[in-house]
């Protein structure tokens, strides 16, 4: 079993959404954003501080960044009814 899972963020009105499998996002309004001051990796499927127990057990086989915050309509063409979608760099999809 997969799933797509999408994230966004809005400058404007430091509104955050998470998406899974295209759904209905669940949206929280954050009080305060300031960018991290740090030269530290990112890290995917683990904690920063590195709890024990907190690493993902499983599989990642693709992610992505943008520039800007996607659309509904955007994020559901990546979730392509359950099948996902290859995206290329360069191509207009980041």
């Amino acid at each position: 079993t997969w799933y797509h899972v999408a994230f966004t963020f809005s400058v404007i009105n430091n509104r955050a959404a998470r998406y899974v499998n295209a759904g209905t996002p669940v949206t929280v309004t954050l009080s305060a954003v300031a960018p991290a001051a740090s030269t530290a990796a990112m890290q995917f499927g683990a904690s920063s501080v590195n709890e024990a127990g907190s690493e993902w057990n499983g599989q990642l086989c693709g992610w992505g960044f943008w520039n800007r915050q996607l659309t509904d309509d955007e994020i559901s063409y990546h979730y392509n009814d359950g099948q996902g979608r290859r995206f290329y760099p360069g191509l207009g999809f980041v």
